[in-house]
């Protein structure tokens, strides 16, 4: 198993709207990550042609949340979306958010200001 905290460093958070989780006021922040090509992730995803996996993107999820000060884990994802690969030695900026009254976060991955991942967490 990998353990993402010895693999990623996020930023700190780049910008802050710090509400609280399920509540009315806004919840979001902004992290950047910078994806080395010797992360555990790409061992046998794909050898000619590395590709950051999905679970990397769920990692990437709780590691931001827990440094928003979500401290309880992630329940289920409602939305998984990943619509361009990610590849090693880019930079991929985070965007977490409420997204409603409901306990949950929506995170954004972009790469060059292009979109490749969306997820939507359940607390």
């Amino acid at each position: 198993m990998i353990d993402p905290q010895e693999k990623f460093v996020l930023s700190e958070v780049a910008e802050v709207s710090q509400g609280q989780l399920g509540g009315e006021t806004p919840f979001r922040g902004v992290f950047t990550v910078k994806i080395e090509p010797d992360l555990p992730y790409f061992d046998g995803h794909f050898p000619d042609n590395p590709v950051l996996p999905a679970i990397a993107f769920c990692d990437l999820a709780e590691m931001a949340a827990k440094k928003m000060g979500v401290l309880e884990g992630i329940q289920n994802y409602r939305v998984a979306k990943f619509m361009a690969p990610v590849l090693p030695n880019q930079t991929v900026q985070i965007e977490v958010e409420s997204v409603s009254a409901r306990p949950e976060l929506r995170f954004s991955f972009t790469v060059e200001g292009n979109l490749t991942g969306e997820l939507v967490a359940g607390f």
